[in-house]
């Protein structure tokens, strides 16, 4: 008895390592992160983040509140820099590159049901940005929201169809709502792309153990 019961474990090991066994990775195991925003690129000005060369800060004008935001996003404090940009809208509507601060800022503070709502709404705002399309997907796929994940990442790729990335990304959708065909082949596009991404590799196989195809 004590044969079969090691013997019966070995094997259960030997499958969970496979991916056969009840753990598997899915999809979500493979999502890449968000590209790494750097606040110039947003045309947003250098502040001092040294509290001694900035004296007291003016937190009354929108300029003072800006600047604090600013300065919690540097400091990689993004749930303050949510408060200090949601003070300003109190005031006033953000100018664009604000808001897309704010959505930066939830996305970091892990806020994914404010950072969808705040990406989907610059997407539709403007539908020809690549970027914000993505974002609008990335955090779609990442609360379950498959069809509208596709439907973003599809219209970033019509933007940017060399961005290996998005590719990526849309296969890993394509997984999660079992369109297997059409995820197997955009993760080949993705591998034959200059240079392949590392992670397609991986996804495919992922997506291969997951239908037993070890």
């Amino acid at each position: 008895l004590l044969t079969m019961v090691v013997s019966c474990l070995r094997w259960s090991l030997i499958l969970v390592a496979l991916g056969a066994g009840s753990v598997r990775a899915g999809p979500m195991d493979y999502a890449l992160p968000p590209p790494p925003l750097h606040v110039p690129d947003l045309g947003l000005p250098a502040v001092a983040t040294n509290d001694a060369a900035t004296g007291v800060a003016d937190i009354t004008s929108m300029r003072g509140m800006r600047d604090e935001a600013l300065r919690s996003f540097y400091r990689n404090d993004f749930t303050n820099c949510l408060h200090w940009l949601d003070r300003m809208a109190k005031t006033a509507p953000p100018a664009p590159n604000l808001r897309q601060l704010q959505a930066w800022a939830a996305t970091y503070a892990g806020q994914e049901q404010r950072a969808f709502a705040l990406w989907s709404t610059l997407a539709n705002a403007q539908p020809d940005q690549a970027a914000l399309q993505e974002m609008a997907g990335w955090h779609a796929f990442r609360l379950n929201l498959h069809s509208n994940a596709a439907v973003r990442y599809a219209a970033a790729l019509r933007l940017q169809p060399a961005q290996s990335r998005l590719v990526v990304m849309s296969a890993l959708v394509a997984w999660s709502e079992a369109r297997t065909p059409a995820a197997q082949r955009q993760l080949v596009q993705a591998m034959r792309m200059s240079p392949p991404p590392i992670e397609s590799f991986a996804a495919m196989a992922g997506l291969l153990a997951s239908s037993g195809s070890y």
